[in-house]
């Protein structure tokens, strides 16, 4: 098996070259990416600069906290058990990195970011709360937080089980994203859009679930991970997930429920050793149908123990929390003679690590490490073939080497053009092509997400009122309508609703009617969410687009490539084209829909009259009479839902949400392409100047011969005495 190159030799390899080109400068401008002095910085900046990032997400609360606390092996975090986390925060864990925080703010709040170096641990503790949990106004809108923290173990250089050449220089950055549990619809909306971004951007999804509450845990997707977590594996061939049981300490009390009636003591422990496993294995088989169930096979999953494993390594916890880490240790490994190793192995994290550590380094380290060395053999091959041309044209009798050259720049004047704009009419082409493309995509899935969307939004809007109106609260009535089948609903007539006859109708209307808008939108924004799937697709679109115009480029390169050999007896570099960055899916903004609903209350109606008082037996009375008042018609409370009027309003903010977005986004993604044509028809004139520039210099080289050839065998004799790792057959 080949040796892997490391980071510190392929360092060499760049410094050696560089030194060689500032004796030696390139006849390429200093700002030409044809310059190899340019393409050397680039390629030591991705060496020096490789980034992977980890996303840490649950659907529920699951100790997201103390998980990551535990990979710091201390407490960093804060870690209650109520959703705490308000906002996504970015770990960025080198060896040695200096230990800080950065805070931003939300653009509403008008603050520039503010860096955090004392009282890290306390201030973290402040800043990552919700707002009303907090009084003072300085911890308020808190966007996003950067930690620079080291963890522990992962890809830390310090560890002597990991190999700092190798290692060095890979950014690992944890993002921490809002706790899921938060309360009210505008925290669970910006969390669940801040954790879909985050997902859409890691290269590794951790998904942690709580043993306690794994079945629900299982049950619930109100973020909608399993759907994106299978998307991007289905899309992106270099996105993994690893599932994450925590808390499986609480196993324990499962497997030994009925231990303690056990007398014996050589029984108990046989007890023990039987059933020592059951419900961790019981765990792992659920999150595996269920990873099944949602289209992942072979999942990787790790069950650990959070709590007990920050026990262990925190060496600044009280005596009372180290207390709870011996009687664990004692009650389930010692008394059963288990070792220290088996102890570790058991709490998990060691194993998660060593895992990721692995994969990292052969999913990132290797690859970017792989793609270096190639290019900066690229850069010496590259100038050892410039060197033999320059050999051989300065070899040929003068006249021949002075009409080659002649024959060169006629060529690059002329006839290169005539292909050039050849090749400018099939870009236009491919543009134009995928443009349209990504513009039905967008067209198509707008159509199906939200269009198409209205009958059923209206429905469920009109049986969430119904609910409502008959006292059901708010949650109660959004899961009731989930279940419930609403295609049954008439939307052409207006619908009368009864009120709960329990309570103040004035002011349940009034209510009734503020949730049931408040539903409408939660009902849009689903509509939105599942319209963010379409990234996929057009990753596609881009691949394919990207591969359509890298031919073409190829193509032109091949006419150039034998129309230069004929003349310079020389053969053109490999064609590097810039990766696409794709657009992000433009911010849909959503209006609220105009109230269709009417309360109209009718009091109770009374008729007065004359009623004849006299008696027959009274003369004094006859002729007498008074005034009766008598109710005739009782009070009427009338809710009244406006179907047609409810439809319209929605269809009308559908509309109005299409229209702000649609072509924003289209534009978007039409920008991209034209970005990436512009880009990469730069590196070709970037080369065609090259090549003039090299024409010019190799005229005055052949007016110099013979001293130019002496000056050519010392630039040999220097090129040859780099490294021996460029002699290599290629």
């Amino acid at each position: 098996m080949q040796r892997k190159i490391t980071t510190k030799e392929l360092k060499i390899k760049i410094d050696e070259l560089r030194a060689y080109f500032e004796k030696y400068p390139p006849m390429t401008s200093e700002e030409s990416s044809e310059n190899p002095l340019n393409k050397l910085q680039v390629i030591e900046s991705k060496l020096n600069n490789q980034e992977y990032k980890i996303a840490v997400v649950a659907n529920m609360s699951a100790g997201k906290s103390t998980f990551i606390n535990s990979l710091f092996g201390e407490e960093v975090l804060p870690a209650f058990n109520h959703a705490t986390t308000d906002c996504a925060t970015f770990i960025y864990s080198e060896p040695e990195i200096e230990q800080r925080a950065i805070i931003y703010f939300d653009t509403s709040a008008g603050r520039e970011p503010v860096e955090i170096t004392e009282n890290l641990k306390k201030e973290i503790k402040l800043y990552a709360q919700k707002d009303e949990e907090i009084q003072d106004s300085r911890y308020h809108n808190v966007e996003k937080i950067d930690l620079y923290y080291p963890f522990r173990s992962i890809q830390n250089s310090a560890n002597d089980e990991v190999d700092s050449d190798n290692m060095e220089h890979i950014k690992i950055i944890f993002i921490d994203t809002p706790g899921p549990n938060s309360t009210g619809d505008d925290y669970k909306e910006k969390h669940q859009d801040q954790t879909r971004k985050v997902l859409n951007e890691a290269n590794l999804a951790l998904f942690l679930f709580d043993y306690g509450q794994l079945d629900a845990n299982l049950e619930s997707d109100k973020q909608g991970l399993w759907h994106t977590i299978k998307e991007r594996k289905d899309k992106d061939k270099n996105f993994e997930v690893y599932f994450i049981i925590n808390k499986i300490d609480m196993a324990m009390n499962d497997n030994f429920k009925g231990a303690n009636d056990i007398k014996d003591r050589e029984e108990f422990a046989q007890f023990k050793k039987q059933r020592w496993g059951i419900h961790e294995a019981k765990a792992i088989e659920k999150i595996q149908a269920a990873a099944k169930k949602h289209g992942i096979e072979n999942p990787e999953i790790y069950p650990v123990s959070s709590f007990f494993q920050l026990l262990a390594r925190d060496k600044n916890q009280s005596w009372d929390e180290k207390d709870k880490l011996d009687l664990f240790r004692k009650q389930h490994f010692e008394r059963l003679d288990k070792t220290e190793d088996e102890f570790i192995d058991y709490l998990g994290i060691s194993k998660l690590e060593s895992d990721m550590n692995a994969y990292i380094q052969k999913s990132v380290g290797d690859k970017v490490k792989i793609t270096a060395e190639s290019r900066i053999d690229e850069v010496y091959h590259r100038e050892s073939q410039r060197l033999e041309e320059r050999e051989e044209l300065l070899g040929q009798p003068k006249e021949e080497a002075q009409e080659n050259l002649t024959k060169a720049q006629h060529f690059l004047n002329n006839e290169s053009h005539t292909m050039r704009k050849k090749m400018d009419g099939e870009i236009v082409r491919i543009v134009r092509q995928y443009t349209d493309s990504i513009q039905e995509i967008i067209e198509e899935r707008i159509e199906q997400n939200f269009t198409r969307e209205v009958d059923t939004i209206t429905k469920k809007a009109i049986f969430f009122a119904r609910m409502m109106a008959n006292g059901a609260n708010n949650n109660a009535a959004k899961k009731a309508t989930k279940k419930a089948d609403t295609t049954n609903i008439d939307l052409s007539e207006k619908e009368k609703v009864s009120l709960d006859s329990s309570t103040n109708q004035k002011q349940l209307a009034q209510k009734v009617n503020t949730h049931m808008q408040g539903y409408i939108v939660e009902l849009i924004n689903e509509c939105k969410r599942d319209y963010t799937n379409v990234r996929s697709d057009i990753k596609n679109q881009y691949h394919h687009f990207q591969s359509d115009f890298d031919e073409c480029m190829r193509a032109y390169q091949d006419e150039l490539e034998k129309a230069l050999s004929r003349t310079l007896h020389t053969k053109t570099q490999t064609f590097k084209a810039p990766d696409i960055d794709y657009a992000d899916t433009a911010e849909i903004k959503i209006k609220m829909p105009e109230s269709a609903l009417a309360y109209n209350f009718q009091e109770a109606r009374y008729e007065t009259y004359e009623v004849s008082t006299s008696k027959w037996y009274n003369p004094f009375s006859w002729g007498s009479s008074k005034r009766v008042r008598e109710k005739v018609a009782d009070a009427e409370s009338e809710f009244t839902i406006d179907c047609p009027a409810l439809k319209r309003s929605i269809n009308e903010s559908m509309k109005d949400l299409i229209q702000s977005f649609e072509n924003d986004e289209i534009k978007e993604h039409k920008d991209t392409i034209e970005k990436y044509k512009d880009s990469s028809t730069k590196l070709f004139e970037d080369f065609e100047d090259a090549k003039r520039e090299e024409i010019r210099e190799l005229r005055n080289s052949v007016k110099e011969q013979e001293a130019e050839l002496q000056k050519l065998k010392s630039q040999w004799r220097d090129l040859r005495d780099l490294t021996p790792h460029f002699h290599k057959e290629q």
